[in-house]
């Protein structure tokens, strides 16, 4: 008995699936498709961006997010855990979704 792709047997088909975003080729039966590529069919949903120097840009983003005010209020230090424990993460952090959630 001759046997498929992967080992499986001869009955085992090829699967396609032509999704709005992706396109994913396997063998029937395995788990996850080896082969998952954009579709090119697809028109993009919004312009695509590209910084100026990639390599950089979560470094100047973190930094940007470091020095903003919003940030410092938010920021727990290690010296504030050590004293408040963890009802001080909890404070920064409701701080921080009510003034996200507002949109500033």
């Amino acid at each position: 008995m001759a046997r498929g792709a992967a080992g499986l047997g001869k009955s085992t088909g090829v699967v396609l699936d032509n999704g709005a975003g992706f396109c994913k080729a396997g063998i029937g039966g395995e788990a996850d498709p080896p082969l998952v590529m954009p579709n090119c069919m697809a028109r993009p949903r919004s312009a695509i961006n590209i910084h100026s120097t990639p390599l950089l840009a979560a470094w100047k983003g973190g930094s940007l997010l470091a020095a903003s005010q919003e940030f410092q209020m938010a920021a727990v230090t290690k010296k504030e855990y050590e004293e408040c424990g963890s009802m001080r993460c909890r404070r920064a952090y409701a701080y921080a979704v009510t003034w996200f959630s507002k949109g500033y």
